[in-house]
């Protein structure tokens, strides 16, 4: 551990130091730096420090050392400017009479500190882990360290903009057309109103393109030069610029009873969400919700920080944090199965969530949960490859061959947060049927299951709808297309929207709700009409009568 402490001769010409090592301002708190080093030798023994003054040269010496602090500095008094810890794996509070600072360290950085206790740090806890690690026949541990990951998309960010009278007109790959459409009016301080998105088709994006990129650069350029302004990222650009999986460093440990049933779960994570805080507080959120893995287990203690550090920014990544807690889940699983001798694929069998069961929030899953049967559907092939993998070994002395499976889970859609989402359908007097839908396809197949959802939610052929996606001028806000969320949200608003357009339909036709919909659509102006068929007969509107 080394505690690094910058300050200045009192009094002083300068008011303030700078340098790499300045990172938490203690004011102008001025005591003899004997006092400081005894009260660190106190609270911390056994740390070592590190000296800077100015016009003197930095010297190292043990804490044991600093009461002979006139060989160093002469007998002056010091101002003590900044202080920070750096132990493993651990967060310190210092005082300084009325000052306080959080500190905190992560192995890939100098330096870090937790952005907001309020709103970083994460807690669950389900029941006495404590108390069932106790009495847990094996229980298992361990502590892993994960990397920054690139999302790699195959297409990186582009975009141009175009200033329409005191309008701008942004074509871009997005995930988030709404969001881009707030950050860039802020940025400009004009008027959402005054900014339309237009989605381009967007080559991948994983998270990765839920920060803004070209957006706000190609909309200064445009708003000032009055003409049209492109820009395309370079690969380099792009991996330089956008945010990242979060590293993380954490520590897990798992208990089962004799019999193979898990008893206690416990889950510590530090997540470096970098220099800004894009998505860390989500990360922060959702991970404790989901460290613990699909599988029942009744007593779980789980806490997570997202950690501000002087290295790049980490976001969004597909799983928001619980990829990176699976690793932990699935390799305590594997060593408990281990200790007990129970088969891996068995162990996780018995222990998987079903109908019925609770999950570390309490929350009842009333409805299908098909952990079991994905996992039983492995069995024949399970048995097959072991058996070749031991074959394999026996016969080969630097060449070895494993077998494993995993399982992992996340929320879909926002977490602790509302899923809103709004679509709209209509026809117009010529026939033509429109699905305006604002949530964007980044290769996951929204623009072809939305029109499918609709169709079959209004009773007419998916052949016959037009489709708007994303236009921020033309379709609702459906939300961030993120976690899986606009199949399952977007796409029950979708259902609630063609069945509303098809209540209005019947109800207008005087026809039964299990009543038979055709559209004609001759192109021509107000030649659209709806044939309704049930059992009293043909009921025909004639679009441009209502219209």
């Amino acid at each position: 551990m080394n505690l690094v402490i910058l300050m200045i001769f009192v009094p002083h010409s300068r008011a303030d130091i700078s340098g790499d090592l300045m990172v938490f301002h203690a004011g102008s708190l001025s005591v003899p730096f004997k006092e400081v080093a005894r009260a660190f030798k106190k609270e911390y023994p056994g740390v070592r420090v590190t000296l800077e003054a100015a016009g003197s040269r930095a010297s190292a010496r043990k804490i044991s050392d600093l009461n002979r602090e006139a060989d160093v500095f002469g007998s002056a008094d010091y101002t003590v400017i900044d202080a920070l810890l750096i132990p493993d794996h651990a967060s310190w509070t210092i005082r300084f009479a009325a000052n306080e600072m959080v500190l905190a360290y992560t192995e890939h950085s100098r330096y870090a500190r937790e952005i907001s206790n309020d709103n970083w740090y994460e807690i669950l806890k389900k029941n006495d882990v404590e108390k069932a690690f106790a009495e847990s026949f094996a229980v298992a541990e361990g502590v892993w360290t994960t990397s920054a990951v690139e999302h790699g998309y195959l297409e990186p960010e582009a975009g141009y903009a175009t200033k329409i009278g005191q309008r701008l007109e942004i074509f871009v790959c997005t995930q988030s057309p709404y969001m881009d459409q707030t950050e860039v009016a802020q940025f400009l301080g004009i008027e959402p109103g005054q900014v339309r998105i237009i989605p381009s088709a967007v080559g991948g994006g994983f998270g990765g393109k839920l920060d803004i990129s070209v957006q706000p650069l190609v909309a200064l350029a445009a708003w000032i030069l009055g003409r049209p302004v492109r820009s395309i990222y370079t690969r380099p650009e792009s991996m330089v610029s956008t945010t990242k999986r979060h590293p993380v460093q954490m520590s897990a440990r798992a208990g089962c009873s004799k019999d193979g049933k898990l008893t206690a779960y416990e889950y510590h994570g530090d997540f470096n969400t970098g220099a800004y805080a894009s998505w860390g507080p989500t990360v922060a959120d959702r991970v404790p919700v989901h460290c613990s893995g699909p599988y029942f287990v009744p007593n779980v203690l789980s806490q997570s920080r997202a950690l501000l550090t002087n290295e790049s920014p980490s976001g969004a990544f597909r799983g928001f944090g619980t990829p990176q807690a699976a690793i932990a889940n699935d390799a305590l699983l594997d060593v408990l199965a281990e200790k007990i001798g129970m088969d891996t694929l068995e162990f996780r069998i018995k222990n998987a969530l079903r109908k019925g069961d609770r999950t570390a929030t309490n929350q009842l899953l009333e409805n299908s949960v098909g952990q079991v049967e994905c996992l039983e559907s492995l069995k024949s092939r399970w048995v097959k490859w072991r058996k070749q993998a031991e074959d394999f070994n026996q016969n080969n002395k630097n060449v070895k061959r494993g077998v494993g499976c995993g399982s992992a889970w996340y929320g879909c859609g926002n977490t602790s947060l509302s899923n809103p989402s709004t679509i709209r359908v209509g026809i117009n007097g010529e026939g033509k049927l429109t699905l305006y839908n604002g949530a964007m396809d980044i290769g996951q197949g929204t623009n072809t299951i939305m029109v499918q959802i609709c169709a079959d939610a209004l009773g007419l052929p998916a052949s016959q709808f037009e489709y708007v996606m994303g236009d921020t001028d033309l379709t609702a806000d459906a939300g961030k297309t993120s976690a899986s969320r606009q199949a399952f949200v977007s796409g029950k608003a979708t259902q609630l929207a063609g069945e509303h357009l098809r209540g209005q339909i019947i109800q207008l036709a005087e026809a039964s709700e299990n009543a038979t919909l055709y559209l004609e659509q001759n192109g021509s102006v107000g030649s659209g009409k709806l044939i309704v068929e049930d059992e009293s007969g043909e009921h025909v509107i004639v679009l441009a009568d209502i219209l």
